[in-house]
């Protein structure tokens, strides 16, 4: 069993401004946790590999997808869920969440490593990745299946798995619920 984290210290407080001009968001944050004692892995792999946390900001009012990872045609065609660095990046997530004014308004840490939450998203990247693999995928995307779905980057052959922004209420709700383990353990 891995060490869950429930907090940062030193974390990015509510309230605080994020610079909105600017292209990246996720970036500034990065460099927000690492200026405060962070150790970032701006690589391939976690954001914050100490913790086994991922770092994703977001406007509230958004209403696209959220991007859990890049990955090739070919990795995805060759690698299953349970080896795959989106399985990484959805075990637990630091979210930072800002207003259309940017203000930080929730800055909380989801714990998606339980089961019923890791078969929902295992199973929309399956889905998915079969369909990549039989070549039946869109121009520019698979269908949806349940909470997720990837969307091929423009002009590239790699692709996004993203969770729906529904699929992602959902999975942020279910991983707040601590009566739902007991109701669908098995």
């Amino acid at each position: 069993m891995s060490v869950k984290t429930k907090s940062l210290k030193k974390a990015i407080s509510k309230n605080t401004q994020v610079p909105v001009e600017i292209e990246n968001i996720g970036y500034w944050a990065e460099d927000y946790l690492e200026e405060n004692g962070y150790n970032i892995n701006r690589g391939a792999g976690v954001d914050l590999p100490d913790y086994n946390v991922e770092i994703k900001t977001r406007c509230v009012n958004s209403k696209s997808a959220h991007t859990v990872g890049r990955m090739t045609t070919e990795t995805i065609i060759n690698t299953p869920y349970t080896q795959s660095p989106v399985k990484d990046k959805i075990q637990q997530q630091y979210r930072v969440e800002y207003d259309n004014e940017g203000t930080i308004v929730s800055n909380e840490i989801y714990d998606f490593s339980e089961d019923w939450i890791q078969n929902l998203i295992k199973q929309s990247y399956e889905a998915g990745r079969q369909e990549i693999a039989q070549g039946m995928a869109g121009k520019n995307n698979t269908k949806t299946y349940g909470v997720g779905i990837f969307q091929r980057d423009k002009d590239k052959e790699q692709w996004q798995f993203r969770i729906t922004k529904t699929g992602m209420e959902k999975i942020k709700s279910m991983s707040k619920q601590k009566s739902f383990k007991k109701l669908f353990e098995y």
